[in-house]
């Protein structure tokens, strides 16, 4: 990416820093990255029994996950922020059960009273595991140029984007890197709802309902290469500041390790909730 001080800069074609993330040329022709591939296995079971105008469905599934392969090792991770970026998610059996209740108002099928309540899954999210095994610390690396004598010709064709600064490879480390907290799950939800079903004499069928549902084990993202907080800007209620900000250097952020820039941890941490 690009970066311009102002849209006269940009209408110049100026930029004043190049940013980009690339091959390392050190590895060239020696590409380790391990496939992603693994293996699901689910069952589910359903009963349901009907007496009077009571109807009730009861069903149970399961799902595990297995066959992950390790990522490539990355040994400067573990030696510098003892973060092993082999860890994979856990073989674990998830249950989901649920259960399901309707109740025929008149009993001639014309208005029906129903709910229901269950925990829900599914198949893994394999596009957040994909980000564990390609940005790995070890192939890739993070190309930043800024300064008149460092910053390249400004090329708007993505196909020839610049691989190094112009006046060499400027500062480039490996990153980013993502990896597996060793908590890390599948996410699933529990729901509960309840409506209602109406024939209507034209044929057609009104339905009204309310649904809530609780998101676990969602999604989180965590900057394991962030040092302690320097301060909080008061401007902002107190966050937290991981860096300073100047008119000279600009944005620089606090690590831990000089090595690499974001080392991002992905958690199970996240909740939501919805109605």
């Amino acid at each position: 990416s690009w970066h311009f001080d102002s849209l006269d800069s940009l209408a110049a074609a100026q930029p004043s820093a190049y940013e980009a993330f690339g091959s390392d040329p050190a590895r060239a022709g020696t590409k380790t990255v391990v496939p992603l591939a693994s293996e699901l296995v689910a069952l589910y079971a359903q009963d349901q029994v009907t007496w009077g105008r009571w109807r009730a469905t009861a069903g149970l599934r399961a799902d595990v996950t297995f066959g992950l392969e390790h990522p490539t090792f990355n040994p400067t991770l573990l030696d510098s922020l003892q973060l092993d970026n082999r860890t994979t998610p856990e073989t674990h059996l998830q249950w989901a059960p649920r259960v399901g209740l309707s109740y025929d108002v008149r009993g001639d099928g014309r208005l029906f009273l129903r709910g229901g309540l269950g925990w829900f899954g599914g198949r893994p999210p394999l596009g957040w595991h994909a980000q564990a095994y390609r940005h790995n610390g070890v192939e890739e690396i993070h190309i930043f140029c800024e300064g008149a004598t460092a910053v390249p010709t400004f090329v708007a064709d993505r196909a020839r984007q610049p691989t190094a600064c112009a006046n060499g490879p400027g500062d480039s480390i490996h990153g980013p890197v993502v990896l597996f907290e060793r908590s890390f799950r599948s996410p699933h939800a529990f729901k509960a709802s309840i409506g209602s079903d109406a024939r209507l004499s034209d044929g057609m069928v009104l339905t009204a309902d309310v649904i809530y549902s609780r998101g676990g084990a969602q999604l989180s993202l965590r900057d394991r290469n962030l040092s302690e907080p320097l301060g909080s800007s008061s401007g902002e209620a107190d966050r937290p500041l991981f860096g300073t900000i100047d008119s000279t250097a600009g944005i620089v952020t606090s690590r831990r390790s000089g090595a690499f820039e974001r080392v991002i941890a992905l958690g199970s941490r996240g909740r939501d909730e919805s109605l």
